[in-house]
């Protein structure tokens, strides 16, 4: 991508257009195992890590949507990826891949939204708050001691994690039954990286501050280009003190955004 600094691409199949798959928070190439064979059948099919995740270098700046996208279309240039591409986003990468069809639109034949995350979700949600907090205040209460336990997780892989211990049990994620044990120790020593830690951090106090940003200024019609949505089903389980019109409510909200 830059000199020194590398990413990590995984391409299989032949055809075009390319299928470009990019992750969640922080998630790896891994996510799309089952997923990316298939359509490999049928054209060529990418994936691959963001910077400080899976096997790609550490980042050397912020890991918002511009930042990402810019990394992407480099990556494809690189590696000699032609367009056009039909980019593939899970939650996250939902916003990362629309920011590209928003600044490279001549490169994109279509996309695939997968549970998106969505730039007005938090303060879509901040307003159905009964409580009627400002939304600086459900900013405070709400993400800033989930933004202190990540870094805890930050200064944990620096001096080196214990492992059973609750801070491993909460920083680390477990290993995946569908993986070999050789597979496993691979992303184990990954996770326990300070490089993995630090993007976990960048990556989540980015998504709903600069990315949202981003992606909202970056607005613009995508004409007649395709477009599928993929949308888990409506919760159905009450969170703690929360009632059944909240949910419903909530549930309409996240509907709406990408109808």
């Amino acid at each position: 991508v830059e000199p020194g600094r590398r990413l990590n691409l995984y391409c299989i199949g032949k055809g075009s257009p390319t299928v470009v798959f990019d992750s969640g928070l922080t998630d790896e190439t891994d996510v799309w195992a089952l997923v990316q064979p298939a359509i490999a059948a049928y054209t060529q099919a990418c994936s691959y890590d963001r910077a400080g995740s899976g096997y790609s270098d550490p980042g050397q700046r912020a890991g918002t949507s511009a930042n990402i996208v810019d990394d992407l279309h480099r990556l494809l240039v690189a590696a000699a990826i032609k367009p056009p591409y039909v980019l593939v986003g899970h939650s996250y990468g939902g916003m990362n891949v629309r920011l590209y069809a928003d600044l490279h639109r001549d490169e994109v034949a279509g996309m695939v939204l997968i549970d998106p995350s969505e730039e007005d979700w938090v303060q879509s949600v901040w307003r159905l708050d009964p409580n009627q907090r400002t939304y600086a205040q459900k900013h405070h209460d709400e993400l800033e001691p989930f933004w202190k336990g990540l870094r805890e997780c930050v200064k944990a892989a620096k001096t080196g994690f214990v492992e059973g211990t609750e801070l491993y049990k909460r920083c680390v994620p477990d290993s995946d039954p569908r993986f070999s044990d050789a597979i496993n120790a691979a992303y184990l020593k990954v996770h326990l990286s300070p490089s993995y830690q630090q993007a976990t951090l960048s990556e989540n106090l980015s998504i709903h501050d600069a990315s949202s940003d981003q992606v909202r200024a970056a607005w613009r019609w995508y004409g007649a280009m395709p477009l599928v949505v993929l949308a888990s089903s409506p919760r159905t389980k009450l969170r703690p003190d929360e009632t059944v019109e909240h949910m419903d409510a909530v549930n309409r909200v996240h509907l709406f955004l990408f109808d």
